[in-house]
């Protein structure tokens, strides 16, 4: 009796063990990949002068910075208010995130994405340009389209440059957290 309830318990280790060994050597379930060209979300759009892109043309806008920045990008539609106009709206937004081990500027973000934007129709406007040792911005105009590209990076959080500049704090590239974006709006 005592070997037939070892047996048994053996048979259903055994049993338990195969059940295991088999799901775990199942192909795992495919996921329906998410289409790269995906209407942006079209929130209300504030009252104004600017308008967002359309899908096509923030898409394409889209495409653009991936390919020059090698990277994805998140794109929604968000507040926009031109610096030098003063005229507001909505527009559509492209945002990465990295770190300086990806990117070692702002002014390298930038000039890496001016050659796709002329090549794209865009025109730079200097008047929209400002810049410092954290942070990059340039601007560009379509037609009634205005496009404007900032780069920036901060600190990592913890750190304390105390009084030095922030150029001569000693960070590693990993400690320096960039922020990206392209908005893009029409009249």
């Amino acid at each position: 009796m005592h070997r037939t309830r070892t047996l048994a318990s053996m048979i259903g280790a055994v049993a338990l063990l195969a059940a295991f060994l088999l799901g775990a050597c199942a192909p795992a379930p495919t996921a329906t990949p998410i289409p790269t060209e995906t209407p942006l979300p079209r929130p209300t759009v504030p009252p104004g002068v600017w308008q967002p892109l359309s899908d096509r043309d923030c898409q394409d806008l889209g495409r653009a910075v991936r390919e020059a920045l090698h990277t994805r990008a998140e794109s929604t539609v968000v507040s926009f208010q031109d610096p030098i106009g003063g005229e507001s709206g909505g527009a559509c937004q492209l945002t990465i995130q990295g770190t300086g081990a990806q990117y070692n500027s702002p002014m390298d973000v930038v000039d890496a994405l001016r050659q796709p934007l002329e090549e794209r129709g865009w025109h730079e406007q200097l008047e929209y340009a400002a810049g410092g040792p954290t942070g990059m911005t340039i601007g560009y105009r379509m037609g009634n389209a205005l496009c404007l590209i900032s780069a920036s990076w901060e600190p990592a959080k913890g750190i304390d440059c105390g009084d030095k500049p922030i150029t001569e704090c000693g960070l590693t590239p990993d400690q320096q957290f960039y922020t990206i974006t392209v908005t893009a709006a029409k009249r």
